[in-house]
């Protein structure tokens, strides 16, 4: 990519600024190839054009750039489940009482974290390679 005004390096960090002449030009430039790749996949004009367009959408939402919610969700996951932990291990008076509501969360927070941050992932790139 150049650095040029024509180049697509600066034409999506101008669309990254909110600049929608620049995401103009980057669709009429990126637009046939995209939907002959999706077509091609598709083998349907009107599935092509959505999924082109979808794509499109999503680089003038975020800029072109993937953001990675993998380190606050499994942080904030780790915290809550460290908050049980007191609870869980009988810490506290009372706690025979909320030992069991402890040991389920804890353990459905860690297969949620499982879930979200390597299952789905994992179905994510099988699915995008089979479509």
């Amino acid at each position: 990519m150049s650095d040029s005004p024509n180049g697509d390096e600066f034409l999506l960090q101008a669309v990254g600024r909110g600049d929608l002449a620049a995401f103009s030009r980057i669709v009429e430039r990126h637009q046939p190839w995209a939907w002959r790749v999706a077509y091609r996949y598709t083998g349907n004009e009107e599935d092509a054009a959505d999924i082109v367009q979808e794509a499109f959408l999503r680089l003038l939402d975020g800029s072109g750039h993937s953001q990675d919610t993998s380190t606050p969700r499994a942080m904030t996951t780790v915290t809550t489940m460290i908050g049980f932990l007191p609870l869980e291990l009988n810490l506290e008076e009372g706690g025979d009482m909320l030992q069991p509501m402890a040991v389920a969360a804890i353990g459905g927070l860690g297969m949620e974290m499982l879930v979200a941050l390597f299952l789905m992932p994992c179905l994510y790139v099988i699915a995008a390679k089979r479509f």
